[in-house]
């Protein structure tokens, strides 16, 4: 009976594997035919899993022998199976078959490989169903496979036609068992194999693609490994031709598998990169500069770096404060492009600094930026909130509205220009008080300030909530020349 139970056992998971392996679809259709034809089929169903590895050769051997029991016990002869006897065939046919998962030993990985030249071997070249399918395949292999099968893999990655189907699926294959392999000591015998794909440069895309599938790769190479691969990911990325590597450094970056050293090497090329996006002649600004920059865009933003905002901001300003309208209009535009989620990662001087700028060049010589006075005449549009942003930072304190109106020069008529067509009327007051807060007899500044806000509001507006402001100055101003007469 304990024979009978674990040929049946032997069968189903030949027949489970049936559907993927196709020497185990053939060796079910031979099975059922001798079974049919009722040819004796146990011992060649043993021999042919032990082919296509179901079976190791000592397992094949030691069934062999529990079958050899069987017959003699089944036969008139001489032998008398002792109780001890059956008890070892019974419990070895359990240890060696019915408590057994079918997997499939390392001589399984030539049928593998043979597999990979199959187009439809992933149903489709998507993250989650290559996780999924790999994952389904190693669950039929022995642990003890898995070292053997990724040294295949990277071998067809190192010596494939480049691109062919099986280098293809190899490559997909070998990220996703990155990915599904949780076991770090087989992570580790993996990724010792890399060596070549990150060493040639003709193969180090390869290795781009598998950290971006599995970003903790980075943190299982050896040290030597690590180092040459941190050097060419950092050569490889810029805004021209690497999109793969800016992707793998944000991902080992918010994974967190970046030494300091290295993020500051990254960051580093980075920012020379940024910088040089810009560039100067004696003739002006190159008007291929915002384009440049504008690569820098979605990379800069998803990296998320303060310091590379920082220096990519204050290049997109350097470009609007520029005095060639055409360099102005094209950086508006490309400001205006931006996420806005984005741009709110700007410091808040750069914000005010955006909005006076927007101001000065929708009113400089001649008719202004297209551009500028576009956004002037949406109410600015899509970008209301850097008003916002430009407002409570110049009503925030003194200091602050001193660097807005004295430092950059922004006309009063034009801060109050953006308060109206914005809606923003109630800033005024805070700027009032401001001033009358730090007013200095001895500073002419702010007697012009007030001076001119009073002008403006009685014969250019007829602001209700203003309407109180002018008589508020005016009488400030008149007990304070009591006051040190």
């Amino acid at each position: 009976m304990s024979t009978i139970a674990a040929m049946h056992d032997l069968y189903e998971k030949i027949d489970g594997l049936a559907s993927s392996i196709p020497a185990a679809k053939n060796l079910i259709t031979e099975i059922d035919r001798r079974k049919s034809a009722e040819d004796v089929y146990e011992r060649y169903m043993v021999d042919q899993a032990a082919v296509i590895t179901i079976l190791t050769s000592a397992e094949k051997t030691k069934i062999h022998s529990y079958l050899d029991i069987r017959n003699q016990c089944a036969h008139p002869n001489e032998h008398i199976s002792t109780a001890e006897e059956a008890r070892n065939v019974f419990t070895g046919y359990i240890d060696t078959i019915i408590s057994q998962p079918a997997l499939l030993g390392p001589s399984y990985i030539n049928i593998f490989v043979n597999r990979l030249e199959s187009n439809s071997f992933f149903p489709k070249y998507d993250r989650d169903v290559v996780i999924d399918t790999v994952n389904k395949e190693l669950e039929k292999l022995h642990d003890k496979t898995r070292k053997p099968l990724a040294k295949k893999l990277i071998s067809i990655i190192e010596t494939g036609e480049v691109n062919s189907v099986k280098w293809k699926n190899a490559k997909y294959v070998i990220a996703g068992m990155l990915v599904v392999i949780k076991d770090e000591d087989q992570l580790r015998n993996i990724c010792i194999e890399f060596s070549n794909l990150i060493e040639r440069e003709n193969l180090f895309d390869s290795m781009l693609f598998i950290t971006k599938m599995a970003p903790k790769t980075v943190d299982l190479l050896d040290s030597m490994d690590r180092k040459r691969y941190m050097a060419n990911l950092i050569k490889s990325v810029n805004a021209e031709n690497s999109n793969e590597g800016n992707e793998v450094v944000q991902l080992v970056l918010k994974d967190g598998f970046l030494q300091l050293n290295e993020l500051s090497e990254l960051v580093d090329k980075y920012t020379a990169e940024i910088q040089s996006s810009v560039q100067k002649t004696i003739f002006g600004t190159l008007r291929t500069s915002v384009d440049n920059l504008n690569k820098w865009s979605n990379i800069v933003k998803q990296l998320n770096i303060s310091i590379l905002d920082e220096i990519y901001f204050e290049k997109l300003l350097e470009l609007i404060r520029d005095n060639d309208y055409s360099i102005v209009n094209e950086a508006l535009e490309m400001l205006k492009g931006l996420d806005a989620t984005f741009i709110k990662r700007m410091k808040a001087k750069n914000h005010a600094d955006v909005v006076i700028q927007i101001m000065r060049q929708a009113h400089g010589p001649g008719r202004g930026s297209d551009a500028a006075n576009k956004i002037l005449k949406s109410k600015f549009e899509g970008i209301i909130f850097l008003v916002e942003y430009f407002l409570e930072y110049t009503t925030q304190n003194h200091e602050q509205l001193s660097y807005v109106m004295r430092e950059q020069l922004l006309d009063i008529e034009y801060l109050l220009m953006i308060m109206d067509i914005t809606h923003k009327h109630d800033f005024l007051k805070k700027v009032v008080d401001l001033i009358i807060e730090s007013y200095n007899n001895d500073d002419i500044w702010d007697s012009h300030f007030l001076g001119q806000i009073n002008w403006l509001i009685t014969h250019k507006y007829n602001i209700e909530i203003w309407n109180d402001i002018p008589q508020y100055i005016t009488t400030f101003m008149e007990g304070n020349e009591v006051t040190n007469s």
